[in-house]
């Protein structure tokens, strides 16, 4: 019995681990989707769980969108791309690890995957967002994210701040963006930039702390935060960097020249 089976307390009989290669549609060594023989298996079970054939490279865009009874995936070393819309609306999934091999993690790649609680970002990843030269979150919409980690090999991101603490968010190191936010993401002062829907959909995000360093924020930014009640500025004016729409989709009160 799995971790997750015993925590959930669900029969095993209502699992299937689909592992092998006659389950997915494949062109070479990129993971197209499900074949009709995983649908079929699947439609029996009320919950499955993916193991990734070890000669697959790229997991192809919208590859698992909408598999709503997918709870786990297990990642080969050797992945190194990660489509657009690839998890998509998996509103089941609880865990996926991805490996050191993957170096790119595509628009909105788990969008909507609503009880994936944690994830990590691995050392290799250099574009996120499917634009290598400007990255933006992969995890819209995944409303009970609370632990972010980025590995500290990793070049090009990074979940610290100046000081090496853990921020629960992602950061790219190149302009100091803030590209990924969660509930329990702490904004650093060395931030200057929160980029578009960072925080979309985060409806476990009560209050949060701008801190006045931030001259830009992308628009739709605490889109869908709909539990999210203040947000503190340390500035005493919305800079003319911010998106008209940075609080769009947001009843939160600013509350400005905040001192934290």
């Amino acid at each position: 019995m799995s971790k997750w089976e015993k925590n959930m307390n669900i029969d095993k009989q209502l699992i299937v681990v689909l592992d092998d290669e006659k389950y997915f549609n494949i062109n070479k060594c990129s993971l197209l989707s499900l074949s009709d023989a995983g649908l079929n298996c699947i439609s029996k079970h009320k919950y499955f769980i993916v193991k990734i054939p070890n000669f697959i490279t790229n997991i192809d865009d919208d590859a698992f969108s909408d598999c709503y009874s997918l709870i786990e995936v297990e990642l080969p070393d050797g992945i190194t791309r990660i489509g657009n819309y690839a998890f998509a609306s998996c509103t089941g999934l609880t865990k996926i690890n991805i490996p050191d091999s993957v170096v790119s993690i595509g628009e909105d790649a788990f969008l909507g995957c609503t009880v994936l609680t944690e994830i990590t970002i691995p050392k290799c990843v250099s574009c996120m967002g499917d634009d290598e030269f400007f990255p933006l979150s992969p995890f819209c919409e995944c409303v009970s994210l609370k632990t972010i980690k980025v590995d500290k090999g990793n070049a090009i991101f990074t979940s610290q701040d100046e000081n090496g603490n853990e921020i629960n968010g992602v950061i790219a190191k190149s302009n100091n963006a803030l590209i990924v936010g969660c509930k329990n993401t702490i904004i650093p002062n060395s931030v200057i930039e929160i980029r578009k829907e960072a925080f979309c959909g985060c409806i476990g995000l009560t209050g949060i702390f701008i801190p006045k360093n931030i001259i830009e924020i992308g628009r739709l930014a605490f889109s869908g935060c709909t539990n999210l009640k203040n947000i503190y500025c340390e500035t005493k004016r919305k800079p003319k960097g911010w998106d008209s729409n940075w609080n769009s989709k947001c009843n939160a009160k600013i509350k400005w020249g905040y001192k934290n």
